[in-house]
């Protein structure tokens, strides 16, 4: 058995300490070695919680000590590409959350400085990794529902703090990047491919025009397939999924937060529906797990860095279609 991976987290942000960390506390291949913050004191605090050796009150500082492996990067938007980059040069790999980087050009120099360094970088699409999403694609492979001819994902919950970092332009902020960034992954991964044209709607903050309340957007891709995505900070809580083929369709109730709930999904062939029912299990750990298993095997990461590039193409095509009114291709 290979020895736990030793990792580093940067930053002390809500996503970490309730979700990644207590992940990371159970996966069997992979230990917490370092917390490290701006704030030297919740640095300690987290990693006395969390039962890290090391705290520090730096980025700079975690990212020297030898002893770490990977490092999860759970910061704004706005600081993924310069933090992944460094942390890559200082010889970690790095799994940074969603959305990977701003625009294209960021994703870029990420995944040269990923190559230059010859370390693994991926992005935290987390829901990849829940057995649904894996059963979806071997029942896709099948044929179970025949050839898939449209997708429609959905994915919302209402903002009410003004303050909030998802409604910042500078820090990355909108409806598309924070949600909407899901439905359109699940979309690539599915088709395999990115979309060559995007049509969409926005509607925009008054007092910040590039920051989308809401999205909704299609996205066609070859051999006539199509996807419909919304997201919203205006509407109430709602997920789920819609795969529909030439002879069959395949419901996803809780696609991007299934947390450790049990789900099912729904398989439906004319008038006989299968229910397909999954046990509770953490996303989270089984995306660390694999993660830690590619560092010490050397395999590629099922989400590649790459692949993340291609959900920021979508997404620009989606502000671009929408402030101009025209149809956007996405950019190569």
């Amino acid at each position: 058995m290979h020895r736990p991976v030793k990792w580093g987290i940067l930053s002390t942000a809500n996503i970490a300490r309730t979700q990644f960390l207590p992940a990371l506390m159970d996966a069997h291949n992979a230990v917490l070695h370092a917390v490290g913050s701006r704030n030297l004191e919740k640095a300690r605090e987290v990693a006395a919680r969390f039962g890290a050796s090391q705290a520090y009150g730096s980025y700079e500082e975690l990212l020297r000590d030898p002893e770490i492996e990977a490092v999860y990067i759970p910061l704004p938007n706005s600081m993924h590409k310069e933090w992944t980059i460094k942390a890559l040069r200082a010889g970690k790999h790095v799994l940074c959350e969603k959305p990977m980087a701003l625009n294209v050009e960021e994703c870029d120099e990420m995944l040269q400085a990923a190559e230059e360094e010859g370390r693994l970088f991926m992005e935290a699409f987390m829901y990849r990794f829940h057995p649904q999403i894996r059963k979806t694609e071997e029942l896709l492979r099948e044929g179970r529902i025949g050839e898939v001819q449209l997708i429609r994902g959905s994915f919302s919950f209402v903002l009410k703090d003004e303050t909030n970092i998802r409604l910042i332009e500078e820090f990355g902020g909108g409806s598309a990047m924070d949600v909407g960034c899901y439905p359109i992954h699940l979309s690539n991964l599915l088709y395999g491919e990115v979309p060559h044209t995007v049509r969409a709607s926005a509607v925009y903050r008054p007092s910040a025009p590039n920051v989308d309340l809401s999205m909704c957007a299609v996205l066609e891709y070859s051999g006539n397939r199509k996807t419909v995505i919304d997201s919203s900070f205006t509407m109430p809580d709602r997920q789920g999924v819609e795969i529909i083929g030439s002879e069959g369709i395949i419901r996803i109730n809780r696609p991007w937060r299934p947390d450790r709930a049990e789900v099912s999904i729904v398989v439906q062939k004319g008038n006989i529906c299968e229910e397909i029912a999954f046990p509770s299990s953490n996303p989270y750990q089984l995306e660390i797990e694999h993660f830690s298993d590619c560092i010490r095997t050397g395999q590629e990461p099922l989400l590649p860095g790459a692949f993340g590039r291609g959900v920021l193409a979508v997404i620009e095509a989606c502000h671009k279609s929408a402030q101009s009114g025209d149809s956007a291709a996405p950019r190569a």
